[in-house]
């Protein structure tokens, strides 16, 4: 273990729309139907964190405009002693994490499932989690989370329809790969 991460700067909540369950706000800010997606919230702005660990050096992590997610993934059961899934501790640690699951920005091995869900615990610690409750929901996602891990077809399909919101609105496709990371299968497959 290479120890936390480290923030460059004081982090800020991401900003946040609400999404109707089914729906998906485009590159307008307009809410669209999408029957296939379960997303609550969709992100506003860029939400940008620049991080450092020993072992992976300093890299900038952007989650992109738009990008929508259902809040943290917690059992009913396990929300008395952690949080609800829309808690504002909690929400920008699970926004974080599903982009990179969703993204793989750290790799699709193990190692990068691993850094993953580090930076999910670091995250709730940074914005106010205590130590015990951000370890427990940390050994959760190591315990139960791989089988989110695998990028699914519908994973894919997600983040071409994100590539088709972005290039909509003006973002240039190498800024897909090289800005957000995504996967250059993904952003091959867009006009």
């Amino acid at each position: 273990m290479s120890g936390p991460f480290q923030f460059q700067a004081s982090l800020t909540p991401p900003s946040l729309a609400p999404c109707p369950r089914g729906r998906r706000i485009d590159h307008t800010g307009y809410v669209i139907d999408d029957t296939q997606h379960e997303s609550q919230y969709a992100l506003v702005s860029d939400y940008e964190l620049v991080l450092k660990r020993s072992d992976i050096g300093t890299c900038t992590l952007v989650v992109p405009r738009y990008f929508s997610y259902d809040g943290a993934t917690i059992p009913a059961i396990a929300q008395p002693a952690t949080y609800g899934p829309f808690d504002p501790i909690v929400m920008p640690a699970a926004l974080v994490h599903d982009w990179i699951y969703t993204n793989q920005y750290f790799g699709k091995d193990d190692r990068g499932r691993e850094l993953a869900d580090d930076l999910f615990r670091d995250l709730l610690l940074e914005f106010g989690a205590p130590h015990y409750t951000a370890r427990l929901m940390h050994g959760a996602i190591r315990r139960f989370g791989d089988c989110y891990y695998l990028n699914t077809a519908r994973d894919q399909g997600d983040l071409t329809t994100l590539g088709n919101i972005l290039l909509k609105a003006g973002i240039a496709k190498p800024d897909l790969i090289g800005r957000y990371r995504f996967p250059a299968e993904v952003v091959e497959q867009l006009p």
